[in-house]
C-alpha cells in the first residue's frame, strides 16, 4: 500500500467507473449490458474510512435508551454488512446474540483496562 499525505480532495482514477462496473457485473450479471455504454457523466466522491481506535466495528446500544449504532466499518462494511445487521437486529429486539457481539459494543472504551490496551497496542493504524 502506498502512503500519501491526507487531502480534502483525494484523487480518483478516471478508470474508476469502469473498474467498479466490471466488478459489479461479476456479482450482478445484468450490469454487463452497460459495459459498452459511455461512462460519462459520472460523479464519484472519494471518501475516508471511519474506524474505532481498536479497528473493530461499533455495533450495539448507545447511551440513550432505544438508540443503536452500526459504524466504524473501516472500508470492509460490504464484507461484514450482513453479520453487522444480524448483530444489530439482535440488540434492537433483545434476542440472543453471538458471543462475539460483546466485542463490538460501543461502550467498550469506557473500560479503562480495555481503553489502555488499545492505546498501547502495537498494531499500526490501518493494519487489521
Amino acid at each position: 500500500r502506498e502512503e500519501s499525505e491526507p487531502s480534502w480532495e483525494p484523487t480518483v482514477s478516471k478508470d474508476f467507473p469502469r473498474i467498479v462496473l466490471e466488478g459489479a457485473a461479476r456479482a450482478v450479471p445484468g450490469l454487463a449490458a452497460y459495459l459498452d455504454a459511455p461512462t460519462a457523466p459520472v460523479s464519484h466522491d472519494a471518501g475516508y474510512y471511519t474506524k474505532a481506535p481498536d479497528e473493530l466495528p461499533l455495533i450495539g446500544p448507545l447511551g440513550v435508551v432505544g438508540t443503536h449504532v452500526v459504524g466504524g466499518l473501516a472500508g470492509y462494511g460490504g464484507m461484514v454488512a450482513c453479520a453487522a445487521g444480524e448483530i444489530a437486529a439482535a440488540w434492537i429486539t433483545d434476542a440472543e446474540r453471538p458471543a462475539l457481539a460483546e466485542a463490538f459494543r460501543p461502550d467498550r472504551f469506557a473500560d479503562p483496562v480495555y481503553a489502555g490496551s488499545v492505546e498501547n497496542s502495537r498494531v499500526p493504524s490501518g493494519a487489521l
